[in-house]
């Protein structure tokens, strides 16, 4: 499958600059826009560092990954884990350097990334924050990305909120972001690409002024991957312009050929040798296992690791779970109203309290 990309980005009609970033690595099938945050030029550094550790992570993994399946022997995709890889690589960078200078501190970038196999069509996508990916398929447009905001989380954790108290709320905080902090979420997926599909990547400053019909109506206008992205940022701009703009787009051409890679290695999960015997069978595994903050083992509170049905877990079971859970299931309270939220969100989705800077965000 052959593939076509070009991206346009802008500081907008009223930001003194840009910084929105955007990558282009047709060698490598990745395609990434990074839309950075923080001030005095620091939101530069953050998307401009975010960028290129990525690539280079990719890059640099690249021949290693040639050489193993397409999907491992937990039935994750290689790719995906690697891109996934590659984002907490550039949180890391990110976090660093905020660390070096009192310039760059607080800063941060939120990210969308793809990473095509141009041979199978297979796409993968990884991303935090609310920089989003469209795919245009038979003139039907759908967002692939889910924003990691704090709308997003009242939906998902508090949904009989009031109207009131949602107004109060920011509208665009976003709850992760490279720079927030070192346990960072990545949200991963993969899909099959096909001939004929338009992606776009993009930052808010373009979603936050043209809606899905319009971006529909210019990303399948028959415009080349230039036109197109040079397109879309021109109608966001005639639409207010009101933050930085990027757009990144991608067609695929041709047709997927059958794979040179095997999807699972010769031999079945045997013949790879990497997976220790699993200890508990899928017959004695238990249904539900939640995992809840260290800090509820206090006496008297509900445990950290509670499994349903009670009894289906072993102790080798609870010791793994034990090493993962200050991960996967720390919580912390919001210093204003105490509601419970998971550690790397940075407003409470309840009251919009700012649990790292000690106050509401208005």
């Amino acid at each position: 499958m052959d593939l076509t990309a070009s991206g346009e980005t802008d500081r907008g009609l009223v930001r003194e600059s840009n910084e929105d970033a955007l990558l282009v690595r047709s060698d490598l099938g990745l395609y990434v826009v990074a839309d950075g945050a923080g001030g005095h030029n620091a939101g530069n550094v953050a998307s401009a560092m975010a960028i290129t550790a990525v690539a280079k992570h990719i890059e640099a993994s690249e021949p290693a990954d040639i050489e193993r399946p397409e999907r491992d022997v937990f039935g994750i995709w290689t790719a995906a884990r690697r891109l996934a890889v590659s984002v907490q690589r550039a949180n890391t960078a990110v976090m660093d350097i905020a660390q070096t200078s009192n310039k760059y501190r607080g800063m941060g970038t939120t990210i969308v990334c793809a990473l095509f196999n141009a041979e199978t069509g297979r796409l993968h996508l990884a991303h935090a924050g609310d920089s989003r990916c469209y795919r245009l398929r038979a003139d039907a447009l759908e967002c692939l990305t889910i924003d990691h905001s704090i709308l997003t989380d009242i939906v998902e954790q508090f949904p009989e909120i009031d109207d009131e108290a949602m107004a109060r709320l920011p509208r665009k905080a976003v709850t992760r972001a490279l720079g927030m902090d070192a346990a960072l979420r990545v949200s991963v997926r993969s899909l099959q690409a096909r001939p004929g599909d338009r992606y776009l990547l993009c930052s808010d400053g373009l979603t936050g002024e043209i809606n899905d019909d319009k971006i529909t109506q210019l990303l399948g206008s028959g415009k080349n991957v230039s036109d197109a992205a040079r397109a879309l940022v021109h109608a966001a701009k005639e639409a207010g312009g009101r933050d930085n703009v990027t757009a990144l787009v991608v067609e695929c051409r041709g047709t997927p050929t059958v794979p040179r890679r095997v999807l699972t290695p010769p031999g079945g999960r045997k013949a790879m040798g990497t997976i220790p015997d699993v200890v508990i069978t899928p017959s004695g595994a238990p249904e539900i296992v939640l995992m809840r903050s260290q800090v509820s083992q206090n006496e008297g509170a509900d445990p950290a690791i509670s499994v349903i049905p009670i009894g289906q877990a072993d102790e080798q079971m609870i010791r793994a779970l034990d090493e993962v859970a200050p991960i996967l299931g720390a919580t912390r309270k919001c210093g204003r109203c105490g509601f419970s939220m998971e550690t790397w969100a940075a407003l409470c989705p309840r009251c919009g309290y700012s649990n790292e800077g000690g106050g509401a965000v208005e």
